[in-house]
């Protein structure tokens, strides 16, 4: 506002006079001054140091003096005013005819608004984490103002009371001050967290500054879940499944970690909010049948990890069986032979064939192993005289009706002895002549193996025989020629 001046007839005065201003630092500051019945010349002067007469003001260039003589106006501009135009500025009116001079003074103060408002350093908005009931000081600063910030704590948008907090003011250089305010807290209870806000009160401020920061207590996650699986249910083999584990809550959120059999197995993490997922997804193999998969969720409020398991029953038949045993018997013998299966779920029932024909058991019993089971059959059988050269025993594998019979045939050779030789070709009462062409054949008719023939002329074995095998016997023949001479030339032929 303008200083009215009362007027006085004749004698030059001040219609409006300078006031004390403040001006926030880089704006303009306006110091008015306003001449009645002016007789002398008007100049303004800065802590006594003249600053002339000319309007430009030569060796200032932020001032200026703005004169309108219809109103006999010089008034003191200040353009992106700083500390250092703090000062006493006189409005000065020179002498006139029969004038006296005249002089008013006024003081321009410098406004600073803080340039930098934080709690704990952190910027507005961050977040302090702390465990329940732990000491935790907020401190916040308003640095570089003038003069001081005052401050004030809100919690959850409600102001604290002044003695909740503890103010102190630093003087930085000649002109400006820092203001800190702390508050202690122990915080209980609150998982949702409690926002403190320190507002900053300065008259250079056109509203007040504020910063925010969220104490949040830390606290465990819930026990994770798994889904994808229910335990108990059966699975086949080759299946693709999908493992998803989530912990609900939790500050900071859970981390998750899977395991198989307590090793560790990789999975896709996702959060949403205070909430924490994770996946694995594989193809299911027979070595998966038992197996042990867990989830483990852990953050710094759970001194052991909280965990979720689920164990896996997969079914799947064995890749193979084999069958162990004698691979030779004679007729009245009994053999025994042992049918064993690979690893299966759930036990595989074993029965057995014999030359095609099923073959009652009973002693088969199932053997459990750390992923499923083995199976395991024994089977006792005489050889009678019925049987052919060779026994075909068949062991079957069955599992399940979604997957195919698993079977290992085993062959058993059954020995027996050829019958008696006989010789054709010649007969007892018949003559031999001299120089006649002869074929004698010996033939020993089934045995298993076929017999081993020999020829003898008396004590001596005969070699060059001509050798005819067939599926149950064995023919040698011999031909010779009928000489006189007691020294015999053999020599073998072809016969048809």
């Amino acid at each position: 506002m303008f200083s009215e001046i009362t007027l006085i007839f004749g004698q030059q005065y001040f219609r409006v006079k300078p006031h004390d201003t403040s001006v926030v630092a880089g704006r303009t500051a306006e110091l008015h001054c306003h001449i009645g019945n002016r007789a002398g010349l008007v100049q303004w002067s800065k802590d006594g140091f003249l600053l002339g007469y000319d309007p430009e003001i030569p060796g200032y260039e932020r001032y200026e003096m703005r004169v309108d003589h219809s109103k006999s106006a010089y008034t003191l501009l200040v353009h992106e005013a700083r500390l250092d135009d703090e000062a006493e500025f006189q409005c000065q009116v020179g002498p006139g005819k029969n004038e006296k001079p005249i002089r008013s003074v006024a003081r321009l103060t410098v406004l600073v608004p803080p340039k930098y408002l934080s709690i704990n350093d952190l910027s507005d908005g961050s977040e302090i984490e702390v465990r329940e009931a732990e000491k935790v000081v907020l401190q916040c600063q308003a640095l570089s103002s003038k003069p001081a910030t005052i401050l004030k704590w809100y919690r959850k948008n409600i102001e604290l009371m002044p003695e909740a907090s503890r103010t102190t003011v630093r003087r930085e250089g000649e002109k400006l001050y820092s203001t800190l305010s702390h508050i202690t807290l122990y915080p209980k209870g609150d998982i949702s967290g409690s926002t403190y806000t320190c507002e900053a009160l300065h008259p250079a401020l056109d509203k007040p500054m504020k910063t925010t920061v969220n104490v949040g207590v830390l606290y465990p996650p819930r026990h994770p879940e798994v889904k994808g699986y229910k335990e108990g249910d059966l699975i086949q083999a080759g299946t693709h499944l999908q493992l998803t584990c989530t912990s609900v809550g939790g500050k900071p959120r859970a981390e998750l970690q899977w395991y198989r059999n307590g090793n560790a197995v990789k999975g896709t993490f996702s959060s949403i909010g205070r909430d924490s997922t994770s996946t694995i997804s594989f193809v299911v193999k027979s070595s998966d049948n038992n197996a042990v998969y867990t989830c483990a969720a852990s953050n710094p409020l759970t001194p052991l990890p909280l965990v979720a398991t689920v164990k896996i029953s997969v079914v799947f038949p064995p890749s193979h069986i084999f069958i162990e045993g004698p691979t030779e018997g004679s007729r009245g013998e009994m053999i025994t032979l042992n049918c064993k299966s690979d690893v299966s779920n759930p036990p595989a029932e074993l029965t057995w064939l014999v030359d095609g024909v099923a073959f009652e058991v009973q002693d088969t019993t199932s053997h459990p192993v750390e992923n499923g089971w083995y199976t395991t059959s024994n089977l006792s059988a005489i050889i009678t005289r019925q049987n052919k050269n060779v026994k075909v025993f068949t062991c079957i594998a069955r599992n399940s009706l979604h997957h195919e019979n698993v079977f290992q045939t085993f062959n058993v050779s059954i020995l027996y002895p050829p019958e008696a030789p006989t010789i054709s070709g010649y007969e007892d009462s018949s003559e031999l002549k001299e120089g006649d062409h002869k074929s004698f054949t010996c033939s020993a008719l089934a045995g298993n193996p076929v017999a081993d023939l020999r020829w003898y002329r008396g004590e001596v074995e005969l070699r060059e025989v001509i050798d005819m095998r067939a599926s149950c016997f064995l023919i040698d023949k011999i031909v010779f020629n009928i000489v006189s001479r007691e020294m015999y030339d053999f020599q073998e032929r072809s016969t048809d």
